[in-house]
């Protein structure tokens, strides 16, 4: 190997031991600050979590009074009002503009139940609606299961079974 071969070998080994030490506290500080960056982003979401769980929180519990006026918001009957209740589901079913398209009410085998067997179609937020409106009625009425399709010109056909429950014997 020559002499000026060997001179530049030198020098590069010996401008990698002088440089190297540098790059590493360079290395070492850098990813520190990208860390530190890091850390107060993920802070400041935190914060904003906390504030917007501190405004969801501020509702009030109900009172124990408040609490027994809405259990008694649901009657149950002394007996099954089958009339009485596809009239309630129709009712609703017009107020939204729901399309109902049957109800039938099987015979129940279990004492105080009474099933209805609903299908129409609506607009999916119509739908949302009447289901809302059917939960939130003043007789209870419990959806026992359901499905939904697609029907006709971008509507939302669904089936669903009801249960209404009252004091009575069977039906």
């Amino acid at each position: 190997m020559s002499w000026q071969l060997k001179r530049k070998l030198y020098a590069a080994v010996l401008w990698t031991l002088a440089i190297a030490p540098w790059c590493w506290v360079g290395s070492v500080f850098g990813r520190e600050f990208l860390m530190q960056r890091e850390l107060e982003q993920l802070q400041g979401q935190v914060a904003q979590l906390e504030a917007d769980l501190q405004t969801t929180s501020d509702v009030q519990p109900l009172s124990a009074e408040q609490q027994r006026l809405e259990l008694m918001k649901w009657k149950l009957l002394s007996d099954s009002d089958i009339a009485g209740t596809m009239h309630a589901l129709e009712s609703v079913a017009q107020d939204v503009g729901v399309d109902l398209i049957s109800i039938r009410s099987p015979t129940s085998s279990e004492n105080g139940l009474q099933l209805f067997d609903v299908t129409g179609r609506g607009a999916p937020e119509q739908i949302c609606s009447w289901f809302a409106e059917v939960e939130n009625h003043e007789r209870l009425v419990v959806v026992e299961s359901g499905s939904v399709g697609p029907s006709i010109e971008g509507s939302v056909a669904f089936e669903v079974r009801l249960a209404t429950h009252h004091e009575g014997g069977r039906r």
